[in-house]
């Protein structure tokens, strides 16, 4: 075996609070799905291996340790001589203890750390980390295949664009320069070199990479650099692909905005018509509007996910999410309406903890997300806006301009994540442990009032919506 890729989402709360549980499995993970097939035109024996196609989202939480050590053995069995560990921000302490008990198991393997972390902050993972021997910085779509080749083959993989590594005791970090090459050159995705596959023919997809907006939160902007999309000819024929292999199946657009060049996405949501498929997609709220919600719904669309995040104007500010906060909240409640009356069945995220917002402000945030809730096809969360590295709110706590404070075990509900205690002393490495000091009201007197908001908005939060099969159709 040459190379195993290996990823976990460390599960949070119980099943309907993803996009993807509850009433349908989760597709497996589309960064090592579309890996595995780069890597596997390129001639290597590749095995990919998605812990939450193992085990349900429930039987993780109640059996952490033992499926733990399910995961560990099946990697293992593989006998990589590359092991490629995803290590997204939510499951980045997992994936650092994972291939720390990995590593105990096998004193050869090349262990590579791909996702956020590695790529925003390259240095402190391989200075905290030593059991991994390279990080790769972006997706790794265009460097992971001509790396993985040179260590093969024993040439000089450490010239290789886009990775971190140590050399005679300093760590070294080589820029990645490719990023503009057509999406269209990539392989299609297939799922053939999976150990386990257990998705019910829901799968996931990218047409694009990037987002043009310039949210003050969100790490997009800075990982994928530019916006790019495939070919409509493309998308056609990867659909093609996976229908002949799979038959009917389910589509989830995990675009960071699926609704950003509209004409574009208008030619792939006839497409998707003309194959008669049901699927889903992630977009903010002021694309939509009640034609574009009717015609979407015509084209098979059968749910969304949509980050409203506040209808406060000093929080919309502060999250650079709009430059008229007027007509935004005036889209956000006529479309959220239009939605309902349609039927697509949608998951809408409120974010709340701005340095500006009063205590009346977190009410009434509240009040518009239970609101939402009671809403016929909507499913809606509260949380607290995160302060993730490398996005604007980052460099603005760096620079001293706003401050962060460690949550309580209240605010931390729904934020905290297995292994997550052995790093959090860093908000680096848990930003998810962190929250924004207020400037309107103390940190306790923010605790209380935003802890009961959160509780109460869980307590008055309906039951979790299918985002790709609505309820009555399963």
């Amino acid at each position: 075996m040459d190379i195993t890729l290996f990823s976990f989402n460390t599960p949070v709360v119980r099943s309907g609070f993803s996009p993807h549980e509850k009433y349908l499995t989760q597709p497996p993970n589309l960064g090592i799905a579309l890996l595995a097939s780069i890597l596997d035109s390129g001639g290597f024996d590749v095995t990919a291996i998605d812990g939450n196609q193992m085990f349900s989202n429930d039987f993780i939480l109640d059996n952490f340790e033992h499926c733990c050590g399910k995961m560990l053995d099946e990697v293992f069995r593989t006998c990589p001589k590359i092991l490629a560990i995803s290590s997204w921000t939510v499951n980045q302490p997992f994936a650092l203890e994972f291939a720390k008990s990995y590593r105990q198991k096998d004193h050869s393997c090349v262990i590579i750390l791909g996702g956020f972390g590695p790529t925003f902050m390259p240095e402190k993972i391989l200075e905290i980390a030593p059991q991994v021997d390279i990080v790769i910085i972006g997706s790794g779509e265009n460097n992971f295949l001509e790396l993985a080749r040179k260590i093969k083959e024993g040439g000089k993989w450490k010239q290789v664009e886009g990775i971190g590594f140590r050399h005679d005791g300093r760590i070294v970090v080589n820029a990645l320069s490719k990023n503009e090459e057509s999406l269209d050159k990539l392989p299609f995705i297939h799922y053939k070199n999976f150990r386990f596959l257990n998705s019910d023919n829901n799968f996931s997809m990218m047409v694009s990479r990037g987002c043009v907006m310039k949210c003050s939160f969100c790490t997009q902007i800075n990982f994928w650099k530019t916006y790019r999309t495939h070919s409509v000819g493309y998308v056609e024929k990867q659909i093609e692909s996976l229908c002949r292999e799979y038959g009917d199946i389910k589509m989830w657009f995990s675009d960071d905005d699926f609704l950003i060049n509209y004409l574009y996405a208008a030619e792939i949501s006839r497409l998707l018509r003309r194959e008669k498929m049901v699927w889903g997609m992630q977009t903010r709220i002021d694309r939509l509007n009640e034609s574009r919600i009717k015609g979407l719904k015509e084209d098979g669309c059968a749910s969304m996910y949509i980050g409203v995040e506040s209808i406060i104007p000093s929080s919309l500010k502060f999250m650079n999410k709009c430059s008229d906060a007027g007509a935004y909240i005036k889209a956000t409640y006529d479309n959220l309406d239009a939605i309902s009356r349609a039927g697509i069945y949608t998951m809408v995220s409120t974010i709340i903890g701005a340095p500006d917002e009063l205590g009346s402000d977190i009410k009434k945030m509240e009040e518009f997300t239970i609101r939402c809730n009671g809403m016929e096809s909507i499913f809606a969360y509260m949380g607290l806006i995160i302060p993730y590295p490398n996005t604007e709110i980052y460099r603005r706590y760096k620079a001293g301009s706003i401050g962060l404070f460690r949550l309580n075990k209240s605010l931390r509900n729904g934020r905290s994540s297995f292994f997550n205690s052995k790093y959090d002393y860093d908000v680096d490495l848990v930003p998810n442990a962190y929250g924004i000091v207020s400037r309107t009201m103390s940190i306790p007197k923010f605790s209380e009032i935003a802890g009961t908001a959160l509780m109460n908005v869980r307590k008055n939060r309906g039951p979790p919506v299918n985002p790709i099969v609505p309820k009555e159709a399963i």
